[in-house]
Parts: structure tokens; sequence; C-alpha cells
């Protein structure tokens, strides 16, 4: 990619506010997420009109998707995947869908824990 490059660059936003994610009475199966995917995600969920990338999500916000609302999350996540040219996002994605996933093969009562940061 010739235009930007340096959008290309996970070194590019290493000095941002990480956003979190985790399971919910399992802190230690969290992720601390650079703020560049969730940005990405949510943007392209909105133009997509998808229901968790595009509005339940939000920055500023904890949010707590069940197991069953994360297995549509996975669904959107891996939608983005596949439609986007974006060989960072694509990286960044896979550990994040690694822990959604957990979650949704998980009994109905676990819970995901969304925090992201303006």
């Amino acid at each position: 990619m010739d235009l930007y490059p340096d959008r290309f660059i996970a070194g590019t936003y290493e000095d941002e506010q990480p956003d979190a994610i985790w399971i919910d009475g399992h802190a230690d199966e969290g992720l601390a997420v650079p703020a560049f995917v969730f940005r990405r995600l949510l943007a392209i969920g909105a133009a997509y009109h998808l229901h968790y990338l595009g509005s339940v999500l939000e920055y500023d916000e904890e949010t707590r998707l069940d197991a069953v609302q994360c297995r549509d999350l996975v669904r959107e996540i891996e939608f983005i995947a596949e439609v986007v040219q974006d060989p960072l996002l694509k990286a960044s994605v896979v550990p994040v869908l690694e822990v959604v996933a957990r979650v949704s093969r998980r009994a109905p009562s676990a819970v995901l824990v969304v925090d992201l940061e303006s």
C-alpha cells in the first residue's frame, strides 16, 4: 500500500491508550487491544450497519456481552476481516476473535466486557 504506509505499521499507534476486553471473573483471560483496532472495527461496522460493531459498542462506555451476543460479534469481526484489505487490522483482530470466541463457547452466563477509551 503506497498511500499512507504508516497506517499499516503497528508502531505508529504504540503511544495510544489501549482498549481492553476480558472475560468477566477471569481478568487473566483479558487482552489490551491497540485503540486503532476498535476504531477501525467500529467505523467499518457502522458503514455496513452491523449491530454490535455499528451501534452497541461505544467509546467511554463499558459494554457487557453474553455468550449468545459474542457469537454474533464473532461473525461481525470475521465479516470485516473478509472485506477489508488492511493487513494490520486483519492481523490485529486475531487475538480479539480468540477472546470473543472463547466467551461464545462458554455457558450462556459467561460475559465479555469491552471497555473502549475515547
